[in-house]
């Protein structure tokens, strides 16, 4: 089972605590969060061998509630209470939807393994900018002749004022032919009976990283609020030098794309600055300044935005 646990919801329901790393002092969250109680559906076991659900953790960091109990330069773990709690599980079928229904001695008890933590620092820097991804098809009539080109465009703007280069290298977007799979990287699509499109797409096998020592400067976007950064695909016919893709598609038929949902969704490495600057010098000095901790200064978070695009095979 995968499904999403909201950190400040489950702290405040008892679920999970959060403790100062060193100290072993465990906040209080009762001052900030109204006491809410958290249900959690476990589906059926799909086979009759060991399962385990997982349950991926969120949170708004923006939230107040962390400015008024989190300290900058501080270490926090999120860890199972060492106390029993008010943890317990029922039969979801017996009393659907209305867990205060459930009686006593139908309540059953939660193990918990103690001892995993999920440790994180807090610094106090200026929040990374953020992309914006929008997904254009340009012409909107796509001929599997390959002419005139379909071309997939994919456009990111920026909430920065200043202007940022990040680093695009080992992503779908990359200059580099090996990081490059296919067309299933870039768009999810669909024709217009539901069927899936499947794309074609490329692997290679290396004894060694056939990757340059560092990034080559193609693989640098420099961009701001005022000035937006295009990756442009064309789609073409399988052949040596490219994967293809427009066999795939059949004639007569309306297709709705979408950007795929494994695109890239975040750039770790970035720094304010326009690219010439950030790429001057020895490659050892280039080296230096991109070496930084991508975990400390945070990524560029990548959202999608705008509707799907519709467009004609023919």
């Amino acid at each position: 089972s995968r499904c999403k646990l909201d950190i400040l919801t489950a702290l405040s329901s008892g679920i999970i605590e959060l403790v100062e790393s060193g100290t072993n002092r465990v906040l209080s969250f009762g001052v900030h969060l109204s006491e809410r109680h958290l249900d959690l559906t476990i589906p059926p076991k799909p086979t009759r061998w060991p399962y385990h659900g997982r349950v991926a953790l969120e949170t708004d960091t923006t939230s107040e509630v962390w400015k008024a109990t989190l300290r900058p330069n501080h270490t926090y773990d999120l860890r199972l209470p060492q106390g029993k709690g008010e943890a317990w599980c029922y039969y979801n079928d017996t009393h659907p939807g209305r867990p205060s229904e459930v009686p006593l001695s139908e309540r059953m008890p939660v193990a918990r393994e103690i001892g995993t933590t999920v440790s994180f620092t807090v610094y106090d820097d200026p929040a990374p900018p953020q992309l914006l991804a929008t997904l254009r098809l340009e012409p909107q009539v796509c001929h599997i002749s390959g002419y005139p080109p379909f071309q997939i465009i994919i456009e990111f703007t920026t909430d920065s004022k200043q202007i940022v280069t990040f680093d695009k290298s080992r992503t779908p977007l990359s200059s580099f032919w090996l990081d490059s799979h296919g067309v299933e990287e870039l768009i999810d699509c669909v024709d217009e009976s539901g069927e899936e499109v499947e794309w074609p797409a490329q692997f290679g096998c290396f004894d060694s990283d056939p990757r340059p020592e560092f990034p080559d400067d193609s693989d640098f976007v420099e961009i701001s609020s005022d000035r937006t950064w295009r990756f442009v695909y064309i789609l073409k016919k399988e052949s040596q030098s490219n994967v293809g893709g427009l066999e795939d598609l059949r004639a007569g038929k309306m297709s709705r794309a979408t950007i795929a949902g494994d695109l890239v969704r975040k750039f770790p490495k970035w720094l304010y600055g326009q690219k010439e600057d950030l790429l001057k010098g020895t490659l050892e000095e280039k080296k230096r300044r991109w070496g930084f901790d991508t975990q400390k200064r945070g990524s560029m978070e990548v959202k999608v935005g705008g509707e799907p695009m519709e467009f004609q095979v023919v």
